[in-house]
């Protein structure tokens, strides 16, 4: 009889998005109170960078590109009905951004994304870019947030955090 390898592929829904908001770039962002999002079926998590090109004589027939900056993108979006009692977390969201917004201050925080099939785990400091929310008559309401990277304020601590998983 073969014996096959059990190893499964992570699935995405493995994968959490936990918003810590109202506290600074420079708080510890290691012990902060994540709450979950919840009812989330997509999350995005890009990174790109910004380059220079630094081409010269010596460069030959290829481009000789410098990273001179990163940016990092999470979007996720799911169901605004929820049986898990996180909407009332995307709700505190919804009114912590356009509350930020209208006081003129920027909607940050910190984000967890971490699960099961990630073998890492982010820890992003962010400002929420945006919430959409979807209304269709015959189907389930629907909510989404963009988030953006975001620098700490604090040039020893990185917007950016990579911790291995347990």
């Amino acid at each position: 009889m073969a014996v096959c390898s059990n190893a499964k592929v992570g699935a995405g829904k493995l994968v959490t998005v936990g918003w810590a908001g109202n506290i600074c770039g420079s708080d510890d962002w290691l012990t902060a109170t994540y709450l979950p999002l919840g009812t989330i079926n997509t999350k995005q998590l890009t990174s790109a960078a910004s380059v220079a090109d630094g081409v010269n004589d010596q460069s030959g027939a290829y481009s000789d590109e410098d990273v001179v900056r990163a940016s990092m993108e999470l979007t996720v979006s799911g169901f605004s009905t929820s049986v898990d009692t996180t909407q009332s977390v995307q709700n505190a969201l919804v009114f912590y951004y356009h509350g930020e917004i209208q006081a003129g201050r920027q909607p940050t925080g910190w984000l967890k994304v971490a699960g099961a099939s990630l073998p890492r785990i982010y820890y992003i400091y962010v400002n929420c870019k945006g919430c959409d929310e979807g209304f269709n008559t015959d189907d389930n309401a629907t909510i989404s947030f963009s988030f953006g990277v975001r620098g700490t304020g604090n040039a020893t601590v990185s917007p950016v955090q990579l911790v291995a998983a347990p």
